[in-house]
């Protein structure tokens, strides 16, 4: 899942973002913005089909490959932001942009969205061969485990939490810089209707929005092992921030609405993250602290 992580540069703000979201001010403006995603499928090269993108505006070109990233909806609202995206590929140390190892393409179209859910899968497409079979493989070591499940204890980089406790795991570009990983405890789980909230403590930054969330859970095979089905992360709560304070309305009106009652977060640590789980796939949405405009 490292390598199918991308960072997020959107280069406009849609006419659509309606008049209580957070962006609202910024529309039909080239507003700049980070945030992340991930790569999650990827089919096989199609040649003599018609090709989404810009370039070849539906004409039946030489081979493309096609590919969805997940990411937050209020990262990219709809298809008039994503047309506006670049999605940078292993963007992984400083040094990958003069090494030419990191790759861009653009986003095609928001393919499916949820605006109450704060989820959104853009599709893209390249024509790179190389960089279709990288993501090709990269995507196939991810979906083979769900055959041959990842161990927290294989992973050096994993505390040892103890006891029963789910272990959180986020890849993600913090301001834009290259990627991070960062490991937390899942702090807090309430089921409702549609999945269930959840709340961690893996430290984010702006920046960090859309990033693949990862549990560990410690009841399969008496081991932590890494669900195949990444969460979508979308921001945090920090107790000691002024961002925190302004912020505090937007996460009480999201967890009123994913349980279906009156909660206020509170938070025990310098950091609190949280979201829901929909349809038995871990996934988390959330408002952000900040966003960099």
């Amino acid at each position: 899942m490292i390598d199918l992580t991308v960072r997020l540069r959107v280069n406009w703000t849609s006419q659509g973002r309606p008049d209580d979201d957070q962006l609202s001010q910024y529309r039909g403006t080239a507003s700049f913005r980070l945030g992340t995603g991930y790569i999650y499928g990827i089919k096989e090269p199609e040649c003599g089909h018609p090709c989404p993108c810009s370039e070849c505006d539906g004409n039946i070109t030489k081979r493309h490959w096609a590919f969805k990233v997940k990411t937050a909806h209020h990262v990219v609202y709809d298809t008039e932001e994503a047309k506006k995206t670049k999605v940078d590929l292993f963007y992984d140390e400083a040094t990958s942009r003069k090494g030419c190892k990191m790759a861009s393409v653009r986003g095609v179209e928001v393919a499916w969205s949820d605006s109450d859910m704060d989820f959104c899968e853009m599709l893209c497409v390249t024509h790179d061969e190389l960089l279709g079979k990288q993501i090709m493989s990269a995507w196939r070591c991810l979906d083979d485990s769900k055959v041959n499940p990842l161990y927290a204890l294989d992973l050096t980089l994993m505390p040892s939490f103890g006891g029963d406790v789910v272990s959180a795991l986020i890849v993600s570009h913090p301001h834009g810089q290259p990627k991070k990983i960062t490991v937390g405890k899942l702090r807090y789980q309430d089921k409702c209707k549609d999945g269930s909230v959840i709340e961690y403590d893996a430290p984010t930054c702006p920046g960090s929005s859309g990033a693949p969330v990862f549990m560990f859970d410690p009841e399969l095979e008496e081991k932590r092992c890494l669900w195949v089905y990444a969460s979508v992360h979308s921001g945090g709560f920090a107790n000691i921030t002024p961002e925190a304070k302004r912020q505090e309305n937007f996460f009480r009106k999201f967890i009123q609405r994913v349980k279906g009652r009156n909660t206020k977060p509170k938070p025990k640590l310098d950091q609190l993250n949280y979201g829901n789980d929909r349809f038995g796939i871990w996934r988390n949405y959330f408002y952000p602290t900040k966003i960099d405009v």
